[in-house]
Formats: structure tokens, C-alpha cells, sequence
């Protein structure tokens, strides 16, 4: 005769094991989708040509831009695009810099936002215009998981 000894604690693993995955995908759905890893799409609608946007730069306070890196790789002229990745999530003030007349000596202007934004998953577009820019709230990516 062979004899089985049952622990009492398994079917309780099992149970507590099956309520943490449910749990897990309950908060997956409420808001916290993973929309791909975080991307930029910079924008340049302005109207006036000669006044390429100079500098795109993320600061962690409103008034240290000159402190952070330009993550544009050349100016942006009117009317182009650039993709920014690697970018960290978080909360950034944004800081766009163009001249302020299409002359050489014209001095530069800086916009920033008046709050930081939060950046996280998926791609967001800033749409640059001549006196102010918007982030989009961000967008599905091909990398993005469902």
C-alpha cells in the first residue's frame, strides 16, 4: 500500500498564483498600456522660412535649458521632421530655440513649457509653429506590445 500525504498549503499556492496573474492583467488594462518604447516626433510647421528651429532640448527645471543637451543633430527647417528615441520617461520641461527674425545677427527666442510634461510609452509628435509648439499625446509604434 502506498501512502500520499497531501499538503494542505498547494492548493492554497495554486489559488494565490492564479489571483496575482488576474491581478496583473487587471492592471494592464486600466490605463497602464504599453504603448512601445519612447519616441519623439519633432515637427517644424512654422510659416516663415530662414528661421530653422536651432535647438529641441528636455530640462528637469524651467530654467536650466542652457544646461541640458540640444538633441537635434542639425537645425530644422521648415516644413521637416526628426525622430528623437532613447529618450527616458519622466517629467521634462521642453525648450524649442529658433531666431527670432530671418536675419543672421537675429537674436534667438526660447519657448518652454510653463509645467513639465510627462513623456512615457509610445510616440509622441511636438508640432513646432512660429510663436508656440503642442505635444500630442502619444501613439501606437511597431515596437509596441499589446
Amino acid at each position: 500500500m502506498v501512502h500520499t500525504t497531501h499538503s494542505t498549503a498547494e492548493p492554497h499556492r495554486r489559488w494565490l498564483i492564479a489571483l496575482l496573474a488576474l491581478g496583473i492583467l487587471g492592471c494592464a488594462g486600466k490605463g497602464s498600456a504599453y504603448l512601445g518604447p519612447l519616441e519623439i516626433d519633432v515637427i517644424y510647421h512654422g510659416s516663415t522660412a530662414d528661421r530653422p528651429i536651432e535647438a529641441f532640448i528636455l530640462h528637469t527645471e524651467v530654467d536650466n535649458y542652457n544646461e541640458a543637451n540640444n538633441l537635434l543633430f542639425a537645425p530644422l527647417e521648415l516644413d521637416d521632421a526628426t525622430r528623437l528615441t532613447d529618450i527616458p520617461y519622466g517629467e521634462w520641461y521642453i525648450t524649442v530655440i529658433r531666431k527670432q527674425r530671418p536675419l543672421p545677427d537675429s537674436p534667438r527666442v526660447a519657448m518652454t513649457t510653463a509645467d513639465p510634461v510627462t513623456l512615457h510609452s509610445g510616440r509622441h509628435e511636438i508640432l513646432i509653429f512660429d510663436d508656440f509648439f503642442r505635444v500630442m499625446d502619444p501613439v501606437s509604434s511597431e515596437d509596441a506590445t499589446p
